[in-house]
């Protein structure tokens, strides 16, 4: 039975991937974030920004409201100095947006990705002063994501194609010569047909015993219950939830199988109900239940 918490080569290295567009989406919500406050005259900082559109941000909002700060004469509009300085911090803003959205169909936005943040950590250490040390650091963290983000985004591919090539061929399908005629396929067919006849006679099924009770779900003491996924399947009501820091996998008001709080990617619990071999856990950010190796039901895990 095929379980979606065995991950092949490729759904580890996409997961890793997909880490490393969230870094990425980071900083550009932290740099937008940190642009309104210099515009707002706020005096809040937050790491993990990208420096040069924060600057730009920052630099156009001490004009306006205390050029005397930074050496300048008041400007005549200060209006249109924040309207400048929003305008040109968002266009340096605009290509890692880019990045990070079309970085999902292809891991070559990632590598400019990793190129225009380089340009920026090499700006920053340009200006290097030692308040600007952690600074640096979220810069370097940044980086090294980015870098892995390159590197599995190929790793995803190559895998991807690899498997693909593994896949065994579907009845019917041609194979060809080296000189480009077709193979003789009379075994092959002979073969299927004898595998079509194997598969069409009645064979037995082993009967698998239900997996022991362990309690009413209702015994959840003084225990916040969280519901990640909840559904119905083949008459029987499923859920995976969370008692406090256990995760527990419920079916028609049993519990079944119960494992600590899943911390880790593809970290899951099996039980076998009525005949159904039931698994559930989180795997790539999802809460995923599944019957008899299919997923029915799946939920956005956060946290």
């Amino acid at each position: 039975m095929n379980s979606p918490f065995k991950p092949t080569k490729s759904a580890i290295a996409a997961n890793k991937y997909g880490i490393a567009r969230s870094n990425l989406l980071l900083v550009i919500l932290f740099t937008l974030i940190n642009s309104v406050i210099s515009f707002a005259h706020g005096n809040y900082y937050f790491l993990f920004s990208a420096s040069i559109p924060y600057y730009v941000a920052s630099f156009s909002a001490a004009w306006a409201y205390s050029p005397e700060d930074i050496g300048l004469e008041p400007a005549a509009n200060p209006t249109a100095i924040l309207v400048i300085g929003a305008v040109i911090a968002a266009v340096l803003l605009v290509p890692y947006l880019l990045c990070w959205i079309f970085s999902k169909k292809h891991y070559g936005w990632m590598i400019a990705a990793l190129v225009l943040f380089s340009l920026d950590s090499v700006w920053l250490l340009l200006n290097f002063h030692i308040s600007l040390i952690l600074d640096i650091l979220f810069h370097a963290y940044v980086l090294y994501y980015l870098i892995m983000g390159v590197r599995y985004g190929l790793l995803s591919r190559r895998a991807a194609e690899a498997e693909a090539a593994e896949a065994p061929l579907p009845n019917g399908t041609l194979t060809l010569n080296p000189d480009g005629t077709i193979a003789d396929m009379s075994a092959t067919t002979a073969n299927a047909e004898e595998s079509a006849d194997a598969e069409s006679a009645p064979t037995e099924q082993p009967v698998i015993p239900d997996t022991p009770i362990l309690r009413s779900a209702d015994e959840t003491g003084s225990e916040k219950v969280r519901v990640y996924v909840e559904t119905a399947w083949n008459g029987h009501q499923i859920q995976y939830r969370r008692v406090g820091k256990i995760e527990e996998l419920v079916v028609d008001g049993q519990v079944y199988a119960e494992m600590p709080r899943a911390r880790v990617n593809g970290a899951h619990m099996t039980a076998t109900v009525a005949g159904m071999q039931l698994e559930a856990g989180a795997m790539g950010g999802s809460n995923i239940v599944t019957v008899n190796g299919k997923v029915v039901a799946t939920t956005i895990r956060y946290i």
